[in-house]
């Protein structure tokens, strides 16, 4: 039997030039963004990235160019699910550099930041069509991940054990499953293999030092820092060698209440002389 648990995440996303802090993972950006109209003449980078948080609750680092004389009164913040419909979701008065963000579920969110100044000028607030400046994607669920039973085989390389499992999640990266071994259950744990594809089986060559009973885990992570782990509950044996026999004698296996007599065994005469022709 093979059990399985999820675990949290914590870390930092860059966004807005300075950062979102959350549970959360940065990612590279993701080829593919949401298909919109043509940019708006106040969005200024056409390749809005997406990042990652399993925190539904965000702050949003920002800062404030061409400021005039009478400086900023406030900032806004702007959300869209789709690019068409926009909302707002709050302000901070004067330029604090940071503004709260909710999200109310999982999902994928554009945010953009509107200033204000001190005279009361500002862009126009966020029309359909437009590009956000970021896309967050917020994801509270941990990856679903079972490790089959590793099998224990050998071939001209050595002693070998392959590993199979299953793992889905609508956010992996492209290397979200590591592996390990240990002699314990409870660890400490040493890497067979860190960040890797999820194929669904690896062959590992087990080093000729590694001990002679291991347990096995599979970690796999997402983009968002969520993740899941999943742990052999029995050892494996890692002795992959097949032992033969062969038969070298044959001799009376005989208990204590059948003792052969003392002329055993029986000598036979020699045959009679053969009479002469």
């Amino acid at each position: 039997m093979i059990r399985c648990r999820f675990m949290g995440g914590a870390c930092l996303v860059l966004a807005f030039g300075v950062l979102i802090w959350g549970h959360a993972k940065s990612r590279e950006p993701e080829s593919e963004e949401p298909k919109l109209a043509p940019k708006a003449p106040n969005v200024e980078i056409p390749n809005v990235p997406v990042y990652y948080s399993n925190n539904k609750r965000i702050r949003i680092k920002y800062q404030c160019n061409e400021v005039g004389r009478s400086g900023v009164s406030r900032v806004d913040l702007w959300s869209t699910r789709d690019g068409k419909q926009w909302r707002e979701e709050g302000y901070n008065k004067l330029d604090r550099g940071d503004v709260i963000f909710q999200a109310q579920e999982d999902g994928r969110y554009g945010l953009t930041v509107i200033a204000t100044s001190g005279a009361k000028i500002n862009p126009k607030s966020p029309q359909a069509g437009d590009y956000p400046q970021r896309w967050v994607e917020i994801d509270t669920v941990p990856p679903q991940v079972q490790l089959f039973q590793p099998i224990l085989g050998m071939d001209a390389k050595g002693g070998k054990v392959m590993f199979r499992w299953s793992a889905t999640d609508k956010n992996f990266g492209p290397e979200p499953i590591s592996l390990y071994y240990s002699e314990s259950r409870d660890g400490p744990w040493k890497v067979i293999i860190d960040a890797h594809a999820n194929r669904g089986e690896y062959v590992w060559y087990f080093p000729k030092d590694a001990p002679l009973r291991v347990y096995f885990q599979i970690k796999a992570i997402d983009r968002a820092g969520n993740k899941s782990v999943c742990k052999t509950d029995q050892p494996l044996v890692l002795d992959p060698a097949e032992p033969r026999a062969i038969v070298t004698g044959i001799e009376p296996a005989l208990d204590e209440t059948s003792k052969p007599p003392d002329d055993f065994p029986v000598k036979l005469p020699p045959p009679p002389a053969q009479p002469p022709k």
